[in-house]
């Protein structure tokens, strides 16, 4: 054998020498079992602590929710300005309506928008519409057409209405 191969059998036959000599002498046992019985404690300790974080975290959680809760039922008697379920609303600047005047705006239905160089054409009640035309057979006038709304005015109310977009488009 060469001089490489005798060196590795010597560490190999030494290695196997002291784990015979640990092994018969309970060292490596003791060794291992203290080892556990540490490690078994820090796990404990890691394990109540982050039992205790926990806790904290859904304490906070349900002081943030119950504040939130609060906050709700606080405004439950307030009235809401807007419908959130419309698809209009009146734009504040405008004048207040009378009883004989009211217009029925929920009659008006946007439902597409187009828009080519400096034009743009709003879709009310499948109908193609500019800015600044009057709406066929309603008291409205299209003031300003956005993609997610137009803006169009009551001939009879001199009021401002807010109409959004509505998707018709089945999927």
């Amino acid at each position: 054998m060469k001089g490489r191969e005798k060196f590795i059998v010597i560490v190999a036959a030494l290695m196997l020498a002291y784990l015979g000599y640990a092994v018969i002498s309970g060292d490596l046992i003791k060794n291992y079992k203290k080892s556990n019985s540490e490690n078994g404690k820090v796990t404990s300790q890691v394990k109540k602590q982050s039992t205790t974080l926990q806790s904290i975290k859904m304490v906070k959680e349900l002081k943030d929710d119950f504040k939130k809760e609060l906050a709700v039922i606080a405004q439950k008697e307030k009235t809401l300005e807007v419908d959130p379920f419309s698809s209009f609303s009146i734009i504040e600047n405008s004048q207040t309506p009378k009883e004989e005047e009211a217009v029925d705006v929920s009659k008006l239905i946007y439902s597409s928008y187009l828009a080519a160089e400096d034009k743009k054409v709003a879709v009310v009640n499948d109908f193609e519409y500019l800015e600044g035309e009057e709406v066929m057979n309603l008291p409205f006038i299209v003031k300003k057409i956005y993609p997610d709304f137009i803006i169009v005015t009551s001939t009879q109310e001199k009021r401002e209405y807010k109409i959004n977009f509505v998707n018709l488009t089945k999927n």
